[in-house]
């Protein structure tokens, strides 16, 4: 049986909301964006979230592009959904739109990727026949950077009409992905790093600033660090991106090289505020080209749970099941079945019925800003922790302060008081997992907030 619905609440939102709002690009970006935003930092640790590409859009012998019965392969597999479903644009802008609409209504997450064509050749995502592409956009008034902006008109066109009642729907947008591969038109030798980091603030204020698209977390996810570059190879800026993701494919057990871009993609997240993710990931060419039969426990789940860094990716998406020959959620019978479903059936694992029923709502939005006038600023050392952790504040009043630590469902776990800038609470008794410090200086009643692991 699965495990019981995460439910976030209000209390701990108001915990977190100092350090949830904290490293959101769109000031502007509705209530329910930032909701989800909040909410994603929130499950950080404790739950990663399952995802698949096209998920009711497409199965093994069955299209759905109506989006009337919303069956899934994964839901024959398991009856639920995945936490998070994925679409494209290069499937067309119409296709899924009534997918993106049930999917948010049934509480689920959306994301959608892009392979965009070619604005020079005219050719698809795979055209890298012109290596002026990207600078050709870039140059405003030039016929590619009009025929550029034509392509993102017709995404904000999707972006501002996909509604439930009147609602846009938060969508986490991942452009120009797989960047450090060149298999795509913007891909590292088809472009500079600085044309591309160009194209992409080019791509957000152009949204966000003139179409004033609003319901957008923007995901940066460079191909395998380990295999392409890290994330300083291209990566835009903190003011341009809300997640940063990574897509891996690979064949066999790549359970070592995997684990170690996560914890490079949490380490590169958490010094920025930012959420962490799978972007896409998977069996290169499909599941049924594995022969080991236990994947999704042994070379996928088991590794990332089991690593205190790594386990705070928030979110995995699998590609989609095209047919027999190319799938990634198997089915029964298929060898990797029953992995699939122990892996649904891990507490760590996250399908839709797991989701916050809170996931959009509006009222556990903090207002509350970061500013250095009103709050302290924590160091805290190791994190993760194993039998105590450090904390050090860069001043605290005559009275001292209280120090709460809370758990992910909002219980106060221990609480301790200070008189010293610098004091060390004892962590050994608590299970291992993600927790809150909410520190109230007793003199200023200054409330500062900060996040740890536990091990």
């Amino acid at each position: 049986m699965k495990k019981r619905r995460l439910t976030l609440s209000i209390l701990l939102c108001t915990i977190l909301g100092f350090w949830g709002a904290k490293a959101q690009i769109d000031p502007a970006a509705t209530c329910e964006t930032q909701a989800l935003y909040q909410q994603l930092k929130m499950m950080s640790g404790n739950q990663l979230l399952f995802g698949h590409q096209n998920s009711t859009l497409e199965g093994i012998g069955w299209v759905d592009y109506a989006g009337t019965t919303q069956q899934s392969d994964v839901v024959t597999a398991v009856s639920d959904y995945p936490a998070v479903v994925g679409f494209d644009f290069v499937r067309g802008y119409g296709l899924f739109y009534n997918h993106v609409i049930k999917t948010y209504e049934r509480g689920g997450i959306v994301t959608i990727s892009d392979h965009m064509d070619n604005p020079v050749t005219g050719g698809n995502t795979w055209d890298v026949s012109d290596t002026t592409v990207v600078s050709e956009i870039i140059t405003e008034g030039s016929n590619a950077n009009q025929i550029f902006k034509y392509y993102l008109q017709q995404s904000a066109n999707f972006f501002k009409n996909a509604k439930s009642n009147g609602t846009p729907v938060p969508i986490i947008y991942r452009p120009f992905h797989e960047n450090t591969g060149s298999w795509f038109w913007w891909g590292k030798n088809l472009c500079s790093k600085d044309d591309y980091i160009d194209m992409w603030r080019y791509t957000v204020h152009y949204l966000r600033d003139t179409l004033d698209v609003h319901n957008l977390l923007f995901a940066y996810s460079p191909s395998d660090m380990k295999g392409y570059g890290d994330y300083d190879l291209r990566y835009p800026g903190d003011d341009y991106v809300d997640i940063i993701g990574f897509d891996m494919y690979a064949n066999g057990d790549f359970s070592t090289s995997l684990v170690e871009n996560c914890r490079e993609a949490v380490n590169f997240a958490n010094a920025r505020g930012k959420v962490a993710a799978l972007t896409e990931f998977g069996v290169r060419d499909g599941i049924q080209n594995t022969n080991i039969n236990t994947w999704f426990t042994s070379a996928f789940l088991n590794p990332i749970k089991n690593d205190p860094v790594a386990r705070q990716i928030v979110f995995a998406l699998t590609w989609r099941n095209g047919d027999l020959t190319h799938h990634w959620i198997p089915l029964s019978g298929d060898p990797t079945f029953v992995s699939f479903v122990n892996m649904y059936n891990d507490p760590y694992s996250g399908f839709e019925s797991n989701l916050p029923s809170d996931l959009y709502n509006c009222s556990i939005v903090s207002t509350q800003e970061e500013n250095p006038n009103t709050a302290h600023h924590i160091y805290m050392y190791p994190n993760p922790a194993t039998d105590w952790l450090q904390i050090e504040l860069d001043h605290i009043g005559n009275e001292g302060a209280n120090i709460q630590v809370f758990n992910l469902w909002g219980q106060s776990v221990m609480q301790q008081s200070t008189q010293s800038a610098a004091t060390t609470i004892g962590v050994a008794h608590l299970p291992a997992g993600t927790y809150i410090i909410n520190i109230i200086d007793n003199q200023t009643k200054i409330i500062s907030h900060s996040k740890f692991v536990k091990r």
